[in-house]
Order: C-alpha cells, then sequence, then structure tokens
C-alpha cells in the first residue's frame, strides 16, 4: 500500500458482511442503524 492511502478493508465491512472497498455513508448510515457498539479496533 502506498503512503497516504486508506486500507480497502476496516472491520466495519466484516461487521455489515460487504467485500473490501472505500467506506461510504451508506455503510455508516447502516452500522448506526444496526446500533454496531464501538470496539477496540470499531469506533
Amino acid at each position: 500500500m502506498l503512503p497516504g492511502m486508506a486500507p480497502s478493508w476496516r472491520r466495519l465491512h466484516e461487521h455489515l458482511g460487504t467485500p473490501p472497498g472505500p467506506l461510504t455513508f451508506d455503510m455508516i448510515k447502516k452500522a448506526a442503524d444496526a446500533n454496531l457498539a464501538e470496539s477496540d479496533d470499531l469506533d
């Protein structure tokens, strides 16, 4: 990965069952609607 590039996979992808890729507003909204709890690797 090049410096300054965001990783394409985050823990949120696993929780939502989505493939790696950029985070989207829709993903954040789904997480909020599902009341996903914060954790050491997800906030």
